[in-house]
C-alpha cells in the first residue's frame, strides 16, 4: 500500500498553451477528453452531447446530437476511434475523422454488468467499465463484439446510499463521477472518490490476477480524486479537484508518490488525458473548460523500450539515473518507384556533384550514417567531415565530463570513479588518443571542438584485440591526465556545450525502386524516419513502370505509377508503432519537372500532386502526408530544395523520439561499435562485444547487455536476436543482409562468365527463387566477397530468421520434420508466372486457396499454440471454456458447437475448424491474443468474406490480384510467425509462394467447394437460429 503523509518532491508544470473553447451555450459542462489528430474531444454532461474543437485555437468543429443518456466518459480506442460511455451502459464509437458532422460508426450495450456506469478504457481490444452496483464501486471487462460481460465482476469498495450523502458529495454525484479509470501494460487504475477517507484513493488492479487490487494510493490531501491519465512510461497522474487543494498527484506505476504538483495548476481540475509528453487537464471555470497543455519532467524513453518486458522498463530507467543524454537524431529514408531520381535527389540534398548522364541505378540500400549535422537553431544543413562519427563520440564523452567537473567545482577534489572511467576508456582503447589529448591540455579547442583524428582507423586486427593494462604507472599516468582533460574542458566548457546542444545529426538511407527489392525492404522500414517518397511528375499517375523485376500472375509487366505508390504508404504505415497519426511522416517530392512546359509547370504539379491524395484519400496511409508537397529540378541545384531542407528538419522535431534520452553510459560501447564499423567488421560474436564492455573501467552490467543490444536492434543500429540460433553473433551493419542478396540477384554476368558450372543454378534462382549452396559458394568467393564469404553461415541464419530466404522442410501427417530441402527459397526474387494465359477465374481460385486452406492452417496452428500444453489439450481448453460459449448464442451456432464438442463423444479434430470458427474463438475465448493480432485475424475473416464467400463472380483482375495478395500472404506470414514454430513459418513461406507460382494444387478444387458449401450450410444454421428466436418473441408477445 502506497499512502501520504506531508507533501514531498513538489514541481512545477510548464503551462505550454491555454485553451478556451468556443461554446455554442451558456451552461455547458464538460467531463471526459480526449485529444488526437489535433482536434479535442469532449463530453458535454450537462446538455448530453459530444463536441469536437480545434485544438490549436478552440473553436467548434462539430456537435453530436442530444444523447438518449448522460454521457460519462470518453476514451481513445484507436487512433481512428473515440468510444464515449453513457450513464445507462450504452458504449458509442466514433471515427476521429467525423469532422463536420459526428456519426456514431457502431455501439454496443454492456449486458450483465453495473447498475450505474462512471468511466471507461480500451484495454487489448476490449473495453473496461467502472461505476457502481448495488452501492458497490466495481470495475469489469466487457467484450468489444456484443458488450457482454468477460469474467468476474469485482468490487472495489463501498458507496454511500444517496439519502446519506453530505451534500457536497451529492453535488459530485451530479456534477462528476465516483470513479474514473485508465490502464496500461496489464494493469487496471481506478481513482474513487465515495466521500470517505478510508476509500478514497486510487486502486491498481492486475488483469492476471484481478480478484484484489495489487496497489493502492491513498493520501491525506487527495480528498477528491477526479480524472486520471496514464503516460507511455506507465507514470500516473490524479486530480484532485477540491479547492484549495487543487493539484495533481504524479505516482508510480506502482502507486508510489513522485510529487505533487501544484503550479500552474487549473482550479477544480475535472478530467486529465495524457499522450506524447504532454498533459491535458480541463476544468471549469465561469461556465468555461480551459484545457492546459503541460509538461512533466518524466525522462522521454524510447517506445522500443516502452514495448519490451517491465523489467527491461525499470532497468533502462535504472540506467538513466546514473546520467543522461538527449539524442537528436534525423533518419530521412528516399523510397519510390523504379528510375524517378531518388538517388540524384540524395546527392542534392548532400551538396554533392552530380553527373546527369550517369544514370545508374541503386541495388538494395545505399545508407549514409552521420553525414550531415543540422543547425537546431536555422536547420542549416552542414557537411559531416571524415571520421565525424568517431569524433561525435569523443564530443560526447566529453560533454559528459564537463557535466562532472562543473558538479565538483573544487579543483583539489578527487576525481570520481564514473568520471574518471569516461575518460580512461575513451583513450585506452587507442594510444593516439591519450597522447593528443596531453599534447593538447594547455592549448585552444579548435571551431570544432574535437579534432579528426590525426592517424587512420586502425585495421580490424588492431581493434579486435584490445589490451588491457593493470600497471599501476599506467594507472598514476592516466589519472594525471583525466586532471589534464578536467582543465582543458573547464577552459573550452562553452564550446563544447555549443558543439554538442546546437546540432542533430542527420543519415540518408536511398531504397533501391526496383519490385525485386520490396519484400526485403520492408525489414529496414522504421518509423523513426522522415519518409521522402519521390515520384516522376512527367508520367501520368496510370502509367505502367517500366521494372524488369515485376511480374504479375499473368506473366505482364502491368505496376501502374499510383499502384506502387500505393504499396509504399502500405509499407509505411505497417512499421508505425505510435498511437499518434501521421508518425512516420511521408513528405511527396516530385522529380523530372524539366520535362513539364514551364508554362504549365505549377498547374501541372498541383494538379499531380491532388492526385495522389484523392487516390489515397479513402486510405489509413494518407493520415502519413504532410500538409506541403515539393516539385525539384533535379537537372539543376534547384532553389526549393533549402525549403525542402527546412521541412524535413521541421517535421523531424515534431516525432516523438525527438530529444529520447539515453543512458550515458551506453556512450563508450556505443563508440566501440561505431570503431569496428569503420573498420569495415560487418559481424562479430558477442564474447567479443561482453569483452570489449568489461574492458572498460566501468562496464555496463551483464544483465543490462542485453537490453542494450536489443535496443540496439530496435533502432536499426545492428542486428541482433536473443533466439538460441543467433544470439551469438552481431550484425553490425543491418543492410549488409540486402548486400548478401543483392550480391546474388545482380551475378547473372559474373556466374556466366566465371562460374559456368552453376549457371543452370543461376537461372532457377532468377526463375523460382531456388537458392542452392553451390550457387552461395560460387558467389560468395573470398576474392569477390570476402566478409560475406568469412561469415556465410551467421549470414544465411540472420537471413532466414528475416525472412529474407526460407529452408524449406517437409513434414509427415503428425507434424513430424522428414526431411529437409538441400536449398533455399527466396521469395523476393521469384518471378510469379502460372501461366501467361492465366485467367481472371484462375486467379480467383489462386485466392481462394490462399485464403481457405493456407489461412485455415496458419489460424489452426496460432489456435493450437496458444492453448494446448503439456498438460492441456485443446478439447480440454474448450471443456473448460463450455459455459462461456454456450452462453455465447449469437457467436457460437449449433454446428460449431457440435465441431467443438462432439456429439459421439470422440475428441475435437482442429482440421475441421474453418475460418469463421477459429475467428470467434479468437476474439471471444482465447485471451493471450494480441490486438494487433487479433486484427489480423478479423482482415482476414473480413478478405475471406468479400473476395471469396460474398464473391459475386468467380474472377479476379490481374491488377486488384496482387494487392489483394500481398495483403493477404503478409498476414498469413506475420500470424505465422507467432505460432512459435519456424519449421512451420518455413512451410507456410514455402506454400504462399507454391500457390502463387503454380495456382491451385491438383486436387483442391473440390476442397475449395466443400469448404464453400460448408460456409454456406453455417450461415443456413444461423439464420434458422434467428428466425427460431423471433417467432418465440412473437408468441410471447401473443
Amino acid at each position: 500500500m502506497a499512502t501520504g503523509g506531508q507533501r514531498e518532491n513538489t514541481c512545477s508544470l510548464i503551462k505550454v498553451k491555454e485553451v478556451t473553447l468556443q461554446n455554442p451555450r451558456e451552461d455547458p459542462l464538460y467531463r471526459g477528453i480526449v485529444v488526437v489528430s489535433n482536434k479535442i474531444f469532449v463530453i458535454d454532461w450537462f446538455n448530453r452531447t459530444v463536441r469536437i474543437h480545434g485544438l490549436q485555437d478552440g473553436r467548434l468543429l462539430s456537435e453530436s446530437d442530444r444523447l438518449e443518456s448522460r454521457p460519462m466518459a470518453v476514451c481513445l480506442v484507436n487512433v481512428s476511434e473515440i468510444a464515449v460511455l453513457l450513464e445507462n451502459g450504452l458504449i458509442k464509437i466514433m471515427s476521429t475523422h467525423d469532422t463536420p458532422v459526428i456519426r456514431w460508426s457502431r455501439e454496443l450495450r454492456v449486458r450483465g454488468g453495473l447498475d450505474r456506469y462512471h468511466g471507461v478504457v480500451s484495454f487489448k481490444g476490449d473495453f473496461v467499465v467502472c461505476g457502481v452496483k448495488e452501492n458497490t464501486m466495481c470495475w469489469c471487462m466487457v467484450s468489444s463484439n456484443d458488450g457482454r460481460v468477460v469474467g468476474t465482476i469485482h468490487q472495489i469498495c463501498k458507496v454511500k446510499s444517496y439519502v446519506s450523502l453530505s451534500f457536497k458529495m451529492f453535488l459530485k454525484v451530479m456534477f462528476g463521477s465516483l470513479s474514473s479509470i485508465t490502464a496500461k501494460h496489464n494493469m487496471i487504475y481506478i481513482s474513487c472518490c465515495v466521500d470517505s477517507p478510508d476509500n478514497d484513493g486510487v486502486y491498481a488492479y492486475d488483469v492476471q490476477d484481478p480478484s484484489k487490487y495489487k496497489y493502492i494510493y491513498k493520501h491525506e490531501d487527495l480528498k477528491s480524486p477526479k480524472g486520471i491519465a496514464v503516460d507511455r512510461h506507465g507514470s500516473l497522474f490524479v486530480c484532485n479537484s477540491v479547492i484549495p487543494y487543487s493539484c495533481i498527484h504524479h505516482l508510480t506505476s506502482e502507486c508510489r508518490l513522485v510529487s505533487i504538483i501544484t503550479q500552474g495548476i487549473p482550479r477544480d481540475p475535472r478530467d486529465i488525458f495524457c499522450d506524447d509528453g504532454h498533459l491535458y487537464i480541463t476544468s471549469w471555470e465561469s461556465n468555461h473548460i480551459t484545457i492546459y497543455r503541460t509538461q512533466y519532467p518524466d525522462p522521454i524513453i524510447p517506445s522500443e523500450v516502452l514495448n519490451m518486458d517491465p523489467i527491461y522498463i525499470e532497468m533502462y530507467r535504472k540506467a538513466l539515473r546514473n546520467g543522461t543524454e538527449k539524442v537528436f537524431n534525423i533518419r530521412i529514408m528516399i523510397v519510390g518507384p523504379y528510375d524517378v531520381g531518388k538517388t540524384t535527389l540524395t546527392k542534392r540534398l548532400l551538396g554533392k556533384e552530380v553527373n546527369i548522364c550517369d544514370r545508374q541505378s541503386t541495388e538494395g540500400i545505399d545508407v549514409q550514417t552521420e553525414c550531415c549535422k543540422v543547425s537546431l537553431a536555422t536547420g542549416e544543413w552542414m557537411t559531416q567531415e571524415q571520421n565525424a562519427e568517431e569524433n561525435l563520440s569523443l564530443q560526447r564523452l566529453v560533454k559528459l565530463l564537463n557535466e562532472q567537473v562543473q558538479k565538483k567545482p573544487n579543483p583539489n577534489e578527487q576525481v570520481p570513479k564514473e568520471m574518471e572511467m569516461h575518460v580512461n576508456t575513451a583513450m585506452q582503447d587507442n594510444g593516439k588518443d591519450q597522447h593528443y589529448l596531453a599534447v593538447r591540455a594547455n592549448q585552444d579547442i579548435d571551431e570544432d571542438v574535437m579534432p579528426t583524428l590525426s592517424q587512420p582507423v586502425e585495421s580490424p586486427i588492431a581493434i579486435l584485440s584490445p589490451e588491457v593494462s593493470s600497471d599501476i604507472a599506467r594507472e598514476n599516468e592516466k589519472k594525471d591526465v583525466v586532471m589534464e582533460i578536467i582543465q582543458l574542458v573547464n577552459t573550452n566548457s562553452d564550446k563544447l556545450e555549443k558543439s554538442l546542444e546546437e546540432y542533430a545529426t542527420l543519415g540518408m538511407w536511398d531504397f533501391a525502386g526496383q519490385y525485386v527489392f520490396y519484400t526485403t525492404h520492408q525489414t529496414f522500414l522504421s518509423y523513426r524516419a522522415v519518409y521522402l517518397l519521390v515520384i516522376d511528375l512527367s508520367q501520368h499517375i496510370t502509367a505502367i513502370i517500366q521494372d524488369e523485376c515485376f511480374i504479375d500472375t499473368a506473366g505482364l509487366k502491368l505496376c501502374q505509377v499510383q499502384e506502387t505508390i500505393d504499396t509504399w504508404m502500405n509499407m509505411i504505415h505497417s512499421c508505425t508503432s505510435s498511437s499518434k497519426p501521421g508518425i512516420p511522416a511521408v513528405i511527396l517530392v516530385g522529380t523530372h519537372v524539366d520535362k513539364i512546359p514551364e508554362k504549365y509547370r505549377h498547374e501541372v504539379c498541383e494538379r499531380y500532386f491532388r492526385k495522389i491524395r484523392s487516390y489515397l484519400s479513402d486510405k489509413p496511409t494518407i493520415l502519413h502526408l504532410v500538409n506541403e508537397d515539393f516539385a525539384i529540378d533535379n537537372t539543376v541545384v534547384d532553389d526549393k530544395l533549402v525549403a525542402l531542407k527546412q521541412k524535413i528538419v521541421e517535421v523531424a522535431s515534431q516525432q516523438p523520439y525527438w530529444g529520447e534520452e539515453v543512458p550515458a553510459r551506453w556512450i563508450l560501447l556505443e563508440r566501440e561499435l561505431t570503431r569496428l564499423k569503420a573498420a569495415g567488421i560487418k559481424v562479430i560474436p558477442r564474447t567479443l562485444l561482453e569483452a570489449f564492455n568489461q574492458a572498460h573501467d566501468v562496464p555496463i552490467p551483464t544483465e543490462e547487455l542485453e537490453l542494450f543490444l536489443k535496443f540496439q536492434n530496435d533502432i536499426g543500429t545492428i542486428l541482433y536476436f536473443s533466439i538460441e540460433v543467433l544470439k551469438d553473433n552481431i550484425v553490425l551493419v543491418p543492410q549488409f543482409m540486402i548486400d548478401a542478396l543483392k550480391s546474388l540477384i545482380t551475378a547473372e554476368v559474373f556466374v556466366l562468365r566465371n562460374a559456368p558450372a552453376v549457371a543452370q543454378k543461376w537461372d532457377m534462382f532468377n526463375k523460382s527463387g531456388k537458392l542452392y549452396p553451390e550457387l552461395i559458394d560460387a558467389i560468395w568467393t573470398k576474392e569477390k566477397h570476402p566478409d560475406l564469404h568469412d561469415n556465410k553461415q551467421h549470414i544465411l541464419l540472420f537471413m532466414e530468421h528475416l525472412h529474407i530466404i526460407a529452408k524449406p522442410r517437409c513434414f509427415s501427417d503428425d507434424g513430424t520434420e522428414i526431411k529437409v530441402e538441400d536449398y533455399y527459397l527466396a521469395p523476393s526474387s521469384a518471378g510469379a508466372i502460372p501461366s501467361p494465359q492465366a485467367s481472371d477465374t484462375d486467379r480467383f481460385m489462386c485466392i481462394a486457396y490462399l485464403l481457405v486452406d493456407v489461412g485455415s492452417k496458419v489460424l489452426r496452428q496460432l489456435l493450437i499454440h496458444h492453448t494446448v500444453t503439456s498438460t492441456c489439450t485443446l478439447g480440454q481448453y474448450l471443456v473448460k471454456n463450455m459455459n462461456t460459449i454456450n452462453r455465447l448464442t449469437r457467436v457460437f451456432n449449433q454446428s460449431q458447437k457440435d465441431i467443438m464438442f462432439p456429439p459421439t463423444g470422440n475428441d475435437t479434430n482442429i482440421d475441421d475448424y474453418d475460418i469463421t470458427l477459429l475467428s470467434a474463438l479468437f476474439q471471444n475465448i482465447v485471451p493471450a491474443l494480441s490486438q494487433p493480432e487479433k486484427d489480423m485475424i478479423k482482415r482476414l475473416r473480413e478478405e475471406r468474406n468479400k473476395l471469396y464467400a460474398h464473391a459475386k463472380s468467380c474472377q479476379i483482375s490481374a491488377n486488384d490480384f496482387q494487392t489483394y495478395w500481398n495483403d493477404i500472404s503478409l498476414i498469413l506470414t506475420t500470424l505465422s510467425q507467432q505460432c512459435g514454430d519456424t519449421a512451420f513459418e518455413a512451410k507456410i513461406l514455402q506454400e504462399i509462394q507454391r500457390t502463387k507460382v503454380s495456382a491451385i494444387p491438383a486436387g483442391s478444387y473440390l476442397g475449395i467447394l466443400k469448404t464453400w458449401f460448408d460456409m454456406i450450410e453455417s450461415v443456413k444454421d444461423e439464420l434458422q437460429d434467428v428466425t427460431a428466436r423471433v417467432q418465440a418473441l412473437e408468441s410471447s408477445k401473443k
